[in-house]
């Protein structure tokens, strides 16, 4: 007879050795750090929609080149908060840290990811002020849209019924949610 117990450590070592394994099959996967170096989020979004939102060509080329200023202006400071990181981690290897010299570094780590929040919201305004008031609306209309189809996703829509509520809850714990 099959020993149900050795099947679930099977299992288990098999999710195990797939997670373990997506860094050598998709080296391009981060699971930390900055968004990657591509356009972002926001302008894809104007580009797919440019038709619903009444973008022109000449209006989607100034949008693309205020975001690849941005992108550029970012990337000095992605490397600088490389570097800094790599500055953090000799600190923290070394046989007796330096607390005060190591709280300072991190203070420099965070006017870093400050200074880059910053140079990223500056460059979604930049291409929000080549919008009309009217364009603006719709696409925060888009956006509402969009938000109110990723919650439907997460209530039963593209992972299945109940996904959500399972997401919500945690996974280990009774599906009868006491």
């Amino acid at each position: 007879m099959i020993n149900p117990l050795r099947l679930r450590r099977k299992a288990l070592l098999g999710w195990v050795v797939a997670a373990l394994s997506i860094p050598l099959v998709m080296p391009g996967i981060s699971l930390s750090g900055p968004r990657s170096e591509g356009r972002g989020p926001g302008l894809r979004l104007l580009e797919r929609n440019a038709e619903r939102l009444g973008l022109d060509d000449a209006t989607l080329a100034q949008m693309r080149a205020v975001a690849e200023a941005e992108r550029e202006q970012s990337r000095a400071l992605r490397e600088s908060q490389r570097r800094e990181r790599r500055v953090l981690r000799e600190l923290m290897k070394a046989p007796k840290p330096d607390r005060p010299v190591i709280m300072n570094q991190l203070d420099v780590l965070g006017q870093l990811e400050t200074d880059l929040r910053k140079q990223r919201m500056s460059g979604w305004l930049d291409i929000q002020a080549l919008l009309t008031p009217e364009q603006r609306e719709e696409l925060a209309s888009l956006r509402a849209e969009m938000r109110e189809r990723f919650k439907e996703g997460r209530r039963g829509g593209r992972f299945g019924k109940g996904f959500g509520k399972r997401f919500e809850r945690g996974f280990g714990e009774d599906p009868s949610g006491e």
